[in-house]
């Protein structure tokens, strides 16, 4: 796409302060030209709007409000704005200079996967873009490839920087809504939440779903949904799409990075992983990946309703798999009662394949099952099944142990336990039912 070039002349002086020197690029709102800003002599980029949204009230609030979000965050993962305001009719804002591509472009140039070690470094230092945009309340609610840039480093790594603000709303506020028409849904379709499609109330999550997207996208050269507008707004909303494996099962992309994907994915916001989590998870995937994050105090997790058990630190929610658990890696785990997705991830990411199990008829074998509440209609399907089983119980439930043992429970694990300790339980059952089984031949 050629800049549009009849907007502003190169020479020409906005605001007494901006000489343009060249076009950059343009979107749907925006033409970008480089340009020197004369009184301190650096170089910037300046964005124009175009003079036919500009009569519009709302493309006008909407291009303010990028200046404005984008300027309230001080992070270096967010390109700094450096200036608003308005020159012979036409609105501007002025930004730095970012010299580097886009992640499309690095996309199209490469034509297939990115490397799993450059997908999750990327995908960190977004989710920690994410994570002090969340704690302002602010939403970006446009994250695609488009928008995200890649500055080389001396560190010989991509630095991510966030743009293009201009959907950005702050979730505490109804601005956004305000700013929406009647039956208009905002953002680009193969990155929208299924609460987009459907004109929800929208929440930091919208932006966590997008990112699960475009690292999708990085590591299995596709979009999770793709197709026409119309089309690719309902699978949005109502279709589940394949995992990274079962799209690409020729990549070898790992078990616990399939699952954080899909956690990501998921179509209820209560379910998915918040930024910190993603965070979290990706630089147990990958410690590296911290080398491109500012350093800042430890950021604390927030209590999640969800959760069936507590998160506990960085080594306990992702730990590693040590060569004395080997034997367990791959089981079938499956479960009875309630849980999110977060949850099964977390199991996931232990080396389990865990699925729900239907209680109205047993499915396919699994060698052991977890039971989430110790309600009747649970355990009798774990009977049918005739495996271990690991019961999760609260404190006032315990007295009635004797008939939890009647049903032939392996373990009892108390609820609120850390994850370790369930992990711990249900690989101690497993083996000692295989070693029951070996001893039996």
């Amino acid at each position: 796409m050629t800049p549009d070039n009849s907007l502003l002349h190169i020479g020409e002086v906005v605001s007494d302060r901006y000489r343009i020197e060249q076009p950059l690029g343009e979107g749907g709102m925006g033409v970008v030209f480089l340009a020197r800003q004369l009184n301190l002599d650096r170089v910037v980029a300046i964005k124009i709007l175009r003079p036919q949204l500009a009569i519009d009230p709302v493309a006008r609030t909407r291009f303010e409000r990028e200046a404005r979000a984008a300027a309230t965050l001080d992070h270096p993962g967010v390109i700094k704005i450096f200036d608003f305001g308005e020159h012979n009719g036409l609105l501007y804002l002025t930004m730095e200079r970012i010299v580097g591509m886009t992640l499309r472009q690095l996309l199209r140039a490469t034509s297939d996967t990115l490397p799993i070690e450059r997908a999750i470094s990327i995908t960190t230092q977004i989710a920690d873009v994410l994570t002090a945009t969340h704690a302002i309340s602010l939403v970006h609610r446009d994250l695609k490839p488009e928008n995200i840039f890649l500055v080389p480093s001396d560190l010989g790594q991509d630095r991510v920087v966030v743009a293009d603000f201009g959907l950005a709303i702050f979730s505490a506020d109804r601005l956004g809504e305000r700013l929406t028409r009647t039956g208009e849904v905002m953002g680009t379709p193969a990155y929208l939440s299924p609460e987009q499609t459907r004109g929800k109330a929208l929440g930091p999550k919208v932006d966590v779903y997008a990112l699960g997207c475009i690292l999708y996208e990085m590591i299995t050269g596709t979009v999770p949904f793709d197709g026409p507008d119309v089309q690719l707004v309902m699978q949005q909303a109502f279709a589940i799409p394949d995992s990274p494996r079962e799209r690409r099962p020729n990549l070898l992309i790992p078990q616990t990075l399939d699952s954080l994907v899909m956690a990501m994915l998921t179509k209820s916001p209560d379910h998915r992983p918040d930024a910190i989590a993603v965070r979290q998870m990706l630089l147990a995937l990958d410690p590296e990946a911290s080398r491109m994050l500012t350093p800042r105090n430890e950021l604390k997790d927030k209590p999640r309703q969800h959760r069936m058990v507590t998160q506990g630190d960085l080594r306990t929610l992702t730990m590693a798999i040590d060569g004395d658990d080997d034997d367990t890696m791959g089981a079938s785990l499956g479960v009875a009662g309630p849980i999110d997705e977060w949850n099964m991830t977390l199991l996931a990411n232990q080396g389990f394949r865990p699925r729900l199990l239907q209680t109205t008829f047993p499915g396919q074998p699994v060698e052991i099952i977890l039971i989430t509440e110790p309600e009747s209609q649970y355990l009798e399907l774990a009977n049918q099944y005739a495996v271990p089983t690991v019961v999760m119980a609260k404190n006032n439930e315990l007295s009635h142990l004797a008939e939890l043992i009647r049903y032939g429970v392996s373990e009892i694990v108390p609820h609120g336990s850390e994850h370790a300790e369930l992990i711990r339980r249900i690989r101690r059952a497993l083996r000692r039912s295989r070693r029951l089984a070996e001893a039996i031949r």
